[in-house]
């Protein structure tokens, strides 16, 4: 469809043109006679106006935008560069000021605003105000004390979130406790955390889960904003209800920049409702990496021990000298075997144990009933091999044993002597050759049951026939 923007000669007109004074304005030619009548008026083109600032925007550090208001009215304002390079002070949400500049109208827009030409501190604005003097009643009643900060759980069961449900904060903090520790359970309160209502919506929320959250730790909290936008968390109303939290309280609200009454009274202060997740969980790879490392130190620990128990057994043996001494030494081995053995199997039976108790506590967890028949027969199975490696393993060690006690039994002088065979000392020494003898040479003779003294009437080294 093309529609022409002059009727042809030949076309007949819709409609009759009207005179000029009956034709309406558009909108450019209105705006243009609103502003000449606002640039015309020397009233309007050097004031002094006072008021708290708002929705302050730094544009990419150049021109300045914000609102100038007060409890009946505001009026958008805009300080261009370089100007506002002169002033001493750095601009914020919620600070009163004095602006010197001129009134005009932004055509685009139709909107009358105020043009900056210089801007001075004049104090804290209303807002700020009640701030500073809510603040300082807190802490005058210990509120914001560090002695009141109680610690957060180390391994939290269940987590209250107090936040708008449609807020990104509060999607960042499921992200993040999903991520770091999903073993917990998420107990959320939604409350409106903007406007009139948010102060009474937050501290209901605070005190429904107090009452019935049964949980461990709690977040309250929601993205950044003007102060405007946040005042619901600088109420006497949340902070009351902060305070009475029975459970440690993680205050999440705005950025690093955006301190709030509620950050103050909280146990912890997040900068983000990111952080406050962080610090409300452990990160479930950290506790296994940690874990690891302590299993590692363990089996360096023990290896140590055992190389140690082996070398000073090594020593020992290398300071034997008598058949007792030995005895003694294979008798002591022996017992060490059969401790070694009741502590490696005292240590398997331990090791099954706590697998079991593992595995039964994974089944209560998971509850499927075809999980916990099939681990039941698998279990009983681990017991079935276990008994029969374990008596295997005692058969094999006391066979071994016996074998050592007969041996050991081979060795022993009281066995020779009780074969017939005595033993000939001189002078407490044992002789070996009768050429040692002389004639008439007292010697003591010791048999398996009792002994004799002779004297040698004859000796030799070999025996006559």
């Amino acid at each position: 469809m093309t529609v022409s923007s002059e009727f042809d000669s030949d076309t007949l007109p819709l409609f009759q043109a009207k005179s000029d004074e009956e034709r309406p304005e558009t909108v450019a030619q209105l705006t243009r006679k609103i502003k000449d009548l606002i640039d015309s008026d020397s009233n309007l083109q050097n004031v002094s106006v006072i008021g708290e600032l708002s929705n302050f925007k730094h544009h990419l550090g150049k021109h300045m935008y914000f609102s100038l208001k007060d409890e009946e009215a505001q009026i958008t304002c805009v300080f261009f560069s370089p100007e506002n390079r002169k002033i001493d002070f750095t601009p914020s949400d919620g600070m009163e000021v004095i602006a010197n500049g001129n009134v005009t109208v932004y055509s685009q827009r139709g909107n009358y605003q105020l043009y900056v030409r210089s801007m001075t501190k004049s104090g804290s604005g209303i807002l700020w105000k009640k701030f500073e003097e809510l603040k300082k009643k807190l802490i005058a009643e210990g509120l914001t004390s560090q002695e009141r900060k109680r610690a957060l759980p180390a391994f939290p069961r269940r987590i209250g979130v107090v936040a708008s449900k449609e807020s990104a904060g509060l999607q960042d903090i499921l992200n993040v406790l999903s991520r770091r520790f999903p073993l917990a359970t998420v107990i959320l309160e939604s409350v409106a955390v903007e406007g009139e209502s948010s102060a009474p919506s937050i501290a209901a929320g605070l005190e429904r889960m107090a009452k019935y959250g049964d949980v461990d730790v709690v977040i309250v909290g929601r993205g950044g904003g003007s102060i405007e936008s946040l005042w619901g968390f600088n109420t006497e109303i949340v902070a009351r209800s902060i305070s009475a939290m029975p459970v440690p309280i993680i205050s999440a609200v705005g950025h690093e920049t955006d301190t709030t009454i509620a950050d103050l009274v909280a146990d912890r202060r997040a900068a983000t409702p990111t952080e406050a997740a962080e610090l409300a969980t452990p990160s479930v790879e950290d506790i296994k990496a940690a874990l690891t490392k302590l299993s590692f130190r363990l089996a360096e620990r023990s290896g140590k021990i055992v190389r140690s128990a082996f070398e000073r057994c090594s020593m020992l043996g290398r300071t034997l000298r008598s058949p007792d001494s030995t005895l003694k030494l294979r008798i002591e081995k022996t017992d060490r075997i059969r401790e070694s053995i009741d502590a490696l199997i005292s240590g398997r039976i331990d090791s099954v144990k706590s697998r079991m108790d593992s595995l039964m506590n994974r089944i209560e967890l998971s509850s499927p009933l075809h999980k916990i028949a099939e681990r039941s027969s698998k279990t009983d199975s681990l017991k079935v091999r276990l008994k029969h490696s374990i008596r295997l393993f005692q058969d094999s060690k006391n066979q071994k044993l016996k074998l050592l006690g007969a041996r050991l039994a081979g060795v022993n002088p009281d066995s020779i002597l009780r074969r017939g065979y005595s033993v000939v000392m001189k002078n407490g020494k044992a002789v070996k050759n009768g050429a040692e003898l002389g004639i008439q040479d007292k010697v003591f003779v010791k048999f398996h049951k009792g002994f004799a003294e002779c004297e040698v009437i004859e000796s030799g080294e070999e025996v006559k026939r």
